[in-house]
């Protein structure tokens, strides 16, 4: 009995903790960082999901302005489709020098594939009294 209760507990671990796999970034330190006219957007970790891609970034501004960064603003290029970030995400003001972590959720509408190059685009990137910024495009190599 107690062999069949442990398990049961090994095949719960076994199943949650195989939902979510993790990808890896084709660099050292699975970090991947890119500063454009005085954005900082780095790379902590991508999620593969069953319908969604997870990213998280750290975000940094060096402008003198308060920069926009709106929900309608990001989409990822995953497996030659794009897709935009999960509604419910927010708009998000960032003040200059400080960072910024930030969760986005792609939803993807069919299978996409475990490995390739995703690329996270920010446009509009917009300053806080409404000066338009250049686009800012962050490539991200991932493999199983």
């Amino acid at each position: 009995m107690k062999k069949l209760i442990l398990l049961s507990v090994f095949a719960l671990i076994a199943g949650f903790g195989c939902g979510h796999k993790k990808l890896t970034y084709n660099n050292e330190n699975n970090l991947v960082e890119n500063e454009k006219d005085g954005l900082s957007v780095r790379t902590l970790w991508l999620k593969n999901k069953k319908d969604s891609i997870d990213v998280l970034l750290m975000v940094r501004s060096g402008y003198a302005e308060n920069i926009v960064l709106k929900e309608s603003s990001f989409l990822i290029e995953f497996g030659g489709e794009k897709f935009a970030v999960r509604p419910g995400t927010g708009d998000l003001v960032m003040r200059q020098g400080l960072t910024y972590e930030r969760l986005l959720i792609f939803k993807m509408h069919k299978a996409k594939p475990m490995e390739g190059t995703a690329v996270v685009h920010i446009d509009p990137l917009v300053t806080e009294s409404g000066k338009k910024l250049p686009p800012f495009k962050l490539s991200l190599g991932v493999s199983r």
